[in-house]
C-alpha cells in the first residue's frame, strides 16, 4: 500500500462538526459512498489547523472499502452521516464531480486489480444512488441513508462468474430508479427535479470558466 503522512492536531471527534466546514464534509463523504469506505469513524477523520481558527479535515485509513454483499449495515460507520453538513445542498462543484463519475469506468478500474466481483457491483450500485440522488437534488444524508438502507437487499451475494455485463448496469439502474420512484413519489417529480438539476449546472458551466477548464479529479486534491 501507499501512505502519507498528514501533519494533524486532532481527530474529527475532538470537535464539535459544527467547526467543520460544508465543503469538507461533503467532499470525505462523497469519497466514502464512491468506494463503499464503511468504517468512517471520527479516528479516522484527521483535523490540522489552519490560520483564523479553522480547520481542515483530512480522511485516512480505507482499509474497509469495497465490502461484499453480506455487510450488515449495523456495522457501517459513517462518522459524518449526522452532522449538520451533511443535510445542506450540495454546491455546484460537488454535483459536478458526481456528473462526471464514470461507473463503467471505475467498475473497469476495479476489474483490472482483481477487486471480486461481488465487491464491485456492490460499489456500482451506491455510485448509481449517488448520481440518481445528485441529479434530483437530494442530501448526501439521504443518499447515504438510501445507501445503508438497500446495498443488502439490492445487491447480489454472488456472482455469475467474473466479468459485468452490460445487462447487470441496466438492471441495477432500473432497480435505483424503481427505489427512488417509491423514495420520492410520481416520475413527474423525479423529472422535474433531475431537469432542475441538470439546468443548473449547465447554466452555472457555461458562466464559469473556473470549473469548465478543470478536471473532476481537482475535486479532491484543490485548496
Amino acid at each position: 500500500s501507499l501512505q502519507r503522512f498528514a501533519t494533524h492536531q486532532l481527530v474529527s471527534w475532538d470537535l464539535s462538526p459544527s467547526k467543520y466546514t460544508k465543503r469538507d464534509v461533503h467532499r470525505i463523504a462523497v469519497l466514502d459512498l464512491r468506494i463503499l469506505n464503511v468504517d468512517r469513524n471520527g479516528g479516522n477523520i484527521l483535523v490540522r489547523s489552519i490560520p483564523g481558527d479553522r480547520y481542515c479535515l483530512i480522511p485516512i485509513d480505507h482499509g474497509f472499502s469495497l465490502p461484499d454483499a453480506s455487510l450488515d449495515p449495523g456495522e457501517v460507520w459513517f462518522e459524518w452521516l449526522y452532522w449538520p453538513q451533511t443535510n445542506v445542498p450540495m454546491d455546484l462543484e460537488t454535483l459536478y464531480y458526481i456528473a462526471n463519475i464514470d461507473v463503467r469506468s471505475d467498475a473497469r478500474i476495479l476489474q483490472s486489480i482483481v477487486i471480486r466481483t461481488e465487491c464491485i457491483k456492490c460499489v456500482i450500485f451506491s455510485l448509481i444512488i449517488l448520481k440518481r440522488g445528485a441529479e434530483v437534488g437530494i442530501s448526501l444524508f439521504q443518499i447515504a441513508m438510501m445507501v445503508l438502507t438497500s446495498l443488502k437487499y439490492f445487491c447480489p451475494k454472488d456472482t455469475d462468474g467474473d466479468t459485468i455485463e452490460e445487462s447487470y448496469f441496466r438492471q441495477i439502474t432500473e432497480k435505483v430508479d424503481n427505489f427512488f420512484r417509491e423514495y420520492m413519489g410520481k416520475d413527474e417529480e423525479l423529472s422535474r427535479r433531475r431537469e432542475q438539476m441538470t439546468g443548473l449546472i449547465q447554466r452555472m458551466l457555461s458562466r464559469t470558466a473556473f470549473l469548465g477548464q478543470r478536471s473532476s479529479d481537482d475535486y479532491f486534491i484543490s485548496a
